[in-house]
């Protein structure tokens, strides 16, 4: 919208917001103006009504004529009902006047029911000296009524007062209206002004004013107007065009100069820029424009894919030149992957080269979706693409499973038709990966040539497969990849056992077992826990394992409770439920709603928990050992060595690595790092478990230098938990 456009509107909402309330303000002056003018004329009449009233009722009293058909017109309130009547005869104002009361002596004086409700008004606010209201009486004429109290006085005594005491006409022409008091209401004196009258004449005077309002807001609001028009718009409109024609190359364009206001001086910094623009512009914008366009198309011909828009193999190899050199700094593992279309050919054949390549671009837009940052995503020839994959880990086992992961999910993208024009189109895709060789001097082209290798290698075997350049390696992550996806449906889908193995005393008595677990593979049945538990460590899938043990835990034990037949379990705790933040309220929530009791329960931690954050750790370890829970330092002697932590931990007991247990009999070290053990627990107070106990002599070499718990196969393999429990409660009874 143009500025001079919006300052008429503006100005015109401005200026028809002030007519509207000046108007409105007017108008309503007007009605109160008129409607003050009308009660003062009803008080007028007012006044003149009763003046006239106590004239007549004083000379007729004085005058002691009998009251008779011939005289009683001089009674006031029969004169006042004659007088309105004949009224109209002389006035055509329409205006209605008497005297009322609810207890008339004439007929003609009995207030209507406006009139009474203003009677019964004046009784309930004696101080009230007149009322004025508007009414709408039964025939929908409207009236500006106005009412005022005639009270009794003493002189109206003489007549209203005992009847014995009125005069003898009056009392014997009368048998109403005796016995009031002086103060009492005698009824009221009532003017009905026609309202349509008023009306009329509001809308007359409001005619006249509302058309000089109209026609002096609209001289105002084109003087305005215009003078804004002259003033702003018209020269920022000069100002306009004369930029348009300097940005549309027409650099002579200058502003006259008018004046010495604030738009005069912006005139005069337009041309100040008009006459630098003209001197260098051409010149300079023109040397950009060639560089840019030159630069742009040598850095697309160069190492840019003409199809595609993607990197070229130039671009790719520069690429992994970089990365060699710096992969030697940062020790990083990278990958590369080689992809080719499966059958490309075919459609090339059977649509043409300009629906291949239309294909091309498609497949190129969705892998380029599949980036990380850092990433490269490169067509090196005909159906042929490159994705390289830096910082992928510092270890080869985790870069090949982050790998083919990569590789998963760009077959999974595949699986979705490609749009090309108005036709959808599935291909699948071959798949070759190659990880750097830590060992050997690499170059571009010896990468390249081993992916290329493993991709004919994935295509001869069928197409639509991946493949690792180093065989070994490539099953070896696809097998921990597969196993790790189907453990994390296995814990949802109740493939988990739990398995107990007995922990006794020196004699031999059974003091609790540890919880341990096992995967009941669908398929290949019983899972070692070497297969899965490593891999569980490596992901968050230890934590939600760990969830699920001591979950199964906890309703063990409170069964056991409740049966009767407590017993204490201990539970491997990972550090990465350590790390959680709601770790500890998730125990002790658990613990309340299984029932089950903390003081049987012992969470066992590994050494390596106390190497971060230690502050941290020994808060929530003192939280759960003030809720009655203990603690079991797990393979003791084999990770953290300093001692420190024990003495600022709730620890309870220590257990012997089986490392150091089932040679200790023969080995002088592990027989001297065991008794060091022993030795430490002894003089802290804490419990020791020895796991791995498989023989007799073990057993004795441990029972010779402590009292120790003894955990191994010569005291009982681990077993499904309701065949521990079945067994273990028929060895009590």
């Amino acid at each position: 919208m143009k500025l001079k456009t919006k300052i008429w509107i503006l100005l015109g909402a401005l200026m028809s917001v002030v007519l509207l309330i000046d108007l409105s303000i007017s108008y309503q002056k007007l009605a109160a103006e008129l409607r003050k003018e009308s009660e003062i004329d009803a008080r007028a009449i007012y006044g003149y009504m009763m003046a006239t009233r106590r004239v007549y009722q004083q000379v007729f009293l004085a005058s002691g004529l009998p009251v008779n058909d011939h005289t009683v017109g001089l009674l006031p309130a029969h004169s006042f009902s004659r007088i309105s009547k004949d009224f109209a005869n002389w006035n055509n104002s329409g205006i209605l006047f008497n005297n009322v009361s609810d207890q008339p002596r004439n007929p003609n004086n009995r207030a209507d029911r406006f009139e009474m409700e203003d009677i019964a008004w004046f009784r309930d606010n004696a101080k009230a000296r007149e009322r004025v209201r508007n009414i709408v009486d039964d025939k929908g004429v409207g009236y500006l009524l106005y009412t005022a109290p005639i009270w009794i006085e003493s002189s109206c005594l003489k007549c209203h007062g005992e009847r014995e005491s009125a005069p003898e006409s009056i009392r014997l022409h009368y048998s109403r209206a005796y016995d009031y008091q002086v103060g009492d209401l005698r009824g009221v004196v009532s003017i009905k002004m026609p309202t349509h009258r008023l009306d009329t004449r509001r809308n007359e005077i409001w005619g006249g004013q509302l058309l000089k309002s109209l026609v002096s807001y609209a001289i105002l609001f084109l003087a305005l107007g215009f003078l804004l028009d002259r003033l702003v718009t018209r020269r920022l409109a000069r100002l306009q065009v004369n930029a348009e024609q300097l940005a549309s190359g027409n650099y002579g364009a200058r502003m006259e100069k008018t004046g010495e206001d604030e738009i005069c001086r912006l005139s005069d910094a337009f041309n100040h820029m008009a006459e630098a623009v003209e001197t260098r512009e051409h010149a300079l914008q023109q040397e950009i424009a060639e560089k840019q366009r030159g630069v742009a198309e040598i850095h697309r011909l160069a190492y840019f894919d003409g199809i595609t828009g993607l990197p070229n193999r130039v671009l790719l190899m520069d690429r992994l030149a970089q990365l060699l050199a710096s992969r030697r700094r940062s020790g990083q593992q990278e990958a590369l992957i080689l992809l080719n279309i499966d059958r490309f050919k075919t459609v090339n054949d059977a649509r043409g080269h300009a629906f291949g390549d239309a294909l091309l671009q498609a497949l190129g837009a969705r892998l380029n979706g599949l980036l990380r940052d850092g990433d490269t995503l490169a067509r090196l020839a005909a159906d042929e693409f490159a994705l390289l994959l830096p910082d992928l880990s510092q270890h080869v086992v985790m870069a090949s499973r982050r790998t083919l992961v990569v590789a998963e999910k760009i077959h999974a993208a595949l699986r979705a038709p490609l749009l090309i024009g108005d036709e959808e189109v599935t291909v699948t895709a071959s798949l070759g990966i190659v990880l750097f060789s830590e060992e050997l001097e690499e170059t571009p082209e010896d990468i390249l040539r081993r992916a290329d290798t493993a991709l004919h290698r994935a295509k001869d075997a069928g197409g639509g497969l991946t493949e690792f350049f180093e065989s070994s390696m490539g099953e070896s992550a696809e097998q921990r990849f597969r196993v790790e996806r189907e453990l994390r449906n296995a814990i949802p889908a109740g493939e988990l056992r739990l398995f107990l193995q007995p922990q006794v005393d020196v004699d031999g008595k059974l003091v609790g077992a540890e919880v341990l677990v096992r995967w009941q593979h669908p398929v290949r049945g019983l899972v070692p826990p070497g297969v899965f538990i490593p891999l569980a460590e490596e992901s968050d899938l230890i934590v939600d394992l760990g969830v699920w043990v001591l979950t199964e835990t906890c309703a063990l034990m409170a069964r056991e409770d409740m049966a009767g037949h407590p017993l204490r379990l201990s539970v491997n705790m990972s550090p990465r439920h350590f790390r959680r933040v709601g770790f500890v309220p998730w125990i002790r929530d658990l613990l309340a709603t299984s029932g089950a009791d903390p003081s049987h329960l012992t969470l066992e931690v590994t050494e390596g928990l106390m190497i971060d954050n230690l502050g941290e750790v020994v808060a929530k370890m003192g939280e759960l050992a003030a809720l009655g829970i203990h603690f079991s330092v797990d393979d003791f002697g084999t990770g953290y060595s300093s001692l420190a932590y024990l003495k600022r931990l709730p620890i309870h007991e220590l257990k012997i690595d089986k490392t150091f247990v089932q040679d200790a009999p023969h080995d002088p070290d592990d027989a001297a790092l065991v008794e060091t053990i022993l030795s430490v627990a002894r003089h802290m107070h804490l419990k020791v478990v020895a796991e791995g106990v498989e023989t007799a002599e073990q057993a004795a070499f441990l029972n010779a230098r402590g009292s120790v718990i003894h955990q191994g196969y010569f005291f009982g393999r681990p077993e499904p938990a309701e065949t521990w429990i079945a067994r273990w409660r028929a060895a009590k009874a």
